[in-house]
């Protein structure tokens, strides 16, 4: 949000760069309006190390978006890493009050909450609050229960959640940052929200965002959430394999995937050679060597490989569960890798596509990339969210009643 109430805000906390994008109402659509990006710390601009995401970078990034969108940016809705996250499937309900009568938007908001309880970690907090089905008395499979007769409400929730103390780092960043939370979202969760399709989430959808300290996988199918997890690889753990193997910095590292990055075809071929500066601060050309590209993209083809299998193993569970995936969309700036869709169609065997942000109008051709579909699809959620809450006064009421919080349908 900005001083300007028909303006929306996304925060992408969760990807290699931290991004902020503005997007305004423009009807039912939104428009795009500005962005701020931390840019990748470079070798040959005099970065001795890669940048983290902080307070100042933060701040940096909303100045930009501010200057040049001509807005004041009070609060965003916040993308979060993939680190500790997963999700818990869980059957709760709640016995309404005598004389009720109909089921009401303040006894889904009952169940709902109670589904929070069960938490499985304690230490842990909640993303996304996902009810899969309703019983109201002897209906089931109920989307909105709302109006139903019946004395208990019962319901199937998917919780995601990841660890409290992750969560609460990334919010008081933002908020040190000058910028309030309006919600915080699991990265993939928003990057899924902008770049997948209806048809995609009824047939059977897994989409995979690379993140910067862990990557995250969510699976749809039939229009619901079937699983959210992290998967513990993520783009700094390339960075730090190749700065390690070539013994060199990780702001080298972090140039060279940028600028050579790719994932392996022909493991015969030698490559190209370039120069990469040696560790040493003091004299880094005098300690560096002539390296093979192909050496860089080996590391990088190993680790993409491990990330890709770890998310086969867990769509096949969920495939033996009874939800088949019948496709994969990629996104994250590692999606950007050349190479890394036919990699991914191979390893996972389902068609394959990179996820690019597509449903905000008039969006640059630089936006519009697989690394910016996290910021966009904040800018989306806090959308949806604004016009749930004007619907209803009760926010808490209504976002049960609604599942914009809680359901996958938003998606």
């Amino acid at each position: 949000m900005t001083d300007k109430p028909s303006t929306f805000v996304g925060l992408d906390m969760s990807g290699a760069l931290t991004r902020c994008l503005v997007a305004v109402a423009n009807g039912e659509q939104l428009r795009y309006l500005s962005c701020g990006v931390m840019p990748p710390a470079r070798w040959d601009e005099g970065e001795a190390a890669a940048k983290d995401a902080t307070a100042e970078s933060v701040y940096e990034v909303i100045r930009e978006a501010e200057e040049s969108g001509g807005v004041t940016i009070v609060s965003a809705v916040v993308g979060v890493g993939a680190t500790g996250v997963s999700s818990h499937l869980v059957h709760t309900g709640v016995t309404l009050p005598a004389g009720e009568g109909k089921i009401r938007p303040r006894d889904v908001q009952a169940v709902i909450a109670k589904a929070e309880q069960g938490l499985v970690h304690r230490g842990t907090t909640a993303l996304q609050l996902v009810p899969l089905e309703f019983i109201a008395g002897p209906c089931s499979g109920l989307r909105d229960p709302i109006g139903y007769p019946a004395s208990r409400l019962e319901a199937f929730v998917r919780i995601v959640s990841m660890r409290k103390s992750d969560h609460d780092s990334v919010g008081a960043m933002v908020n040190e940052a000058g910028v309030g939370v309006k919600d915080t979202v699991l990265g993939g969760f928003a990057a899924a929200f902008g770049t997948l399709t209806q048809e995609e989430m009824v047939q059977g959808v897994a989409h995979i965002d690379f993140g910067k300290a862990a990557s995250s996988l969510t699976v749809h199918r039939r229009g619901c959430l079937r699983l959210a997890i992290g998967l513990p690889i993520g783009r700094d753990d390339l960075v730090e394999d190749i700065a390690r193997s070539l013994k060199t910095s990780t702001a080298v590292a972090s140039s060279l995937i940028t600028d050579f990055g790719r994932i392996e075809f022909d493991l015969g071929q030698d490559g190209a050679l370039v120069f990469v500066p040696g560790s040493d601060p003091k004299d880094p050309v005098g300690s560096g060597a002539m390296r093979s590209c192909n050496l860089v993209n080996r590391i990088i083809t190993r680790r993409v490989n491990d990330c890709l299998q770890m998310a086969h193993e867990e769509i096949r569970k969920v495939a033996v569960q009874g939800d088949p995936v019948r496709s994969l969309v990629l996104s994250g700036d590692m999606a950007a890798l050349p190479g890394i869709q036919k990699r991914a169609r191979d390893v996972l065997r389902l068609s394959t596509r990179i996820g690019l942000p597509s449903k905000l109008q008039n969006l640059p051709p630089a936006l519009q990339h697989p690394g910016w579909a996290c910021a966009a699809g904040s800018v989306l959620y806090a959308h949806r969210l604004a016009y749930w809450q004007e619907r209803n006064t009760n926010k808490q009421e209504r976002l049960a009643s609604s599942g914009l919080r809680h359901e996958e349908k938003v998606l």
